[in-house]
């Protein structure tokens, strides 16, 4: 009550029961009661307008509260899909290495028969000359 009445000394004049008013610079008689309501404010506070523009408000906190939800949302699936991304570009990069290495091996593998099939014919052209050889004595 003290800081209202400092407040309403700030604003107003006394002059025995009646006041100036600085506000609507009007004069106002002081009754049993104090100070008179200020109507203007009570009516805005009271006004339907006050009531829309609360409603107004819940539906921005309302609207904000979904976008940061959705953008909750849509962060989680963008790291998800990144994940599966990374997953199915691993997985490419796997197959590639296995099918390389195993194209590798076969040709390895080659080699090495071809290298066989070489020793053989030279082994057998080898035995056939010595028995050649012997049976032309």
């Amino acid at each position: 009550m003290k800081i209202f009445a400092q407040n309403a000394k700030n604003l107003i004049q006394f002059n025995e029961n009646k006041f100036d008013c600085l506000v609507c610079k009007n004069k106002h008689e002081i009754t049993k009661e104090g100070l008179p309501i200020n109507k203007s404010k009570k009516a805005l506070l009271s006004s339907k307008p006050a009531e829309v523009l609360m409603e107004k408000a819940y539906e921005l906190f309302g609207n904000l509260m979904n976008n940061i939800k959705n953008n909750k949302l849509n962060t989680i699936k963008h790291i998800i899909e990144k994940s599966n991304n990374f997953v199915k570009n691993h997985c490419i990069d796997l197959r590639n290495e296995v099918q390389l290495s195993t194209e590798e091996v076969i040709q390895q593998i080659k080699d090495i028969s071809a290298k066989l099939i070489k020793e053989i014919n030279d082994y057998e052209r080898y035995k056939i000359f010595l028995w050649q050889g012997k049976s032309s004595k």
